[in-house]
């Protein structure tokens, strides 16, 4: 569930995730849509301590990931 920007961060910042596309996997996208008050919106980040980050910025992730 994270777009390019968002994966170059966390590559350049040697962070593990995983990523689903959501418009190939359905159950990803009905989630994200459910987190979104009814909006599919890109990239939804669901962190290890189960707090939601959408549409983060590179600022905001860091801040948040304790950069």
């Amino acid at each position: 569930m994270i777009a390019t920007e968002q994966k170059k961060f966390l590559d350049q910042n040697n962070i593990q995730y995983d990523w689903t596309d959501v418009d190939k996997n359905t159950e990803f996208a009905k989630y994200i849509t459910e987190l979104n008050n009814g909006i599919q919106r890109v990239p939804t980040l669901i962190l290890p301590d189960g707090s939601v980050m959408i549409e983060p910025t590179d600022q905001d992730l860091a801040h948040k990931l304790g950069f």
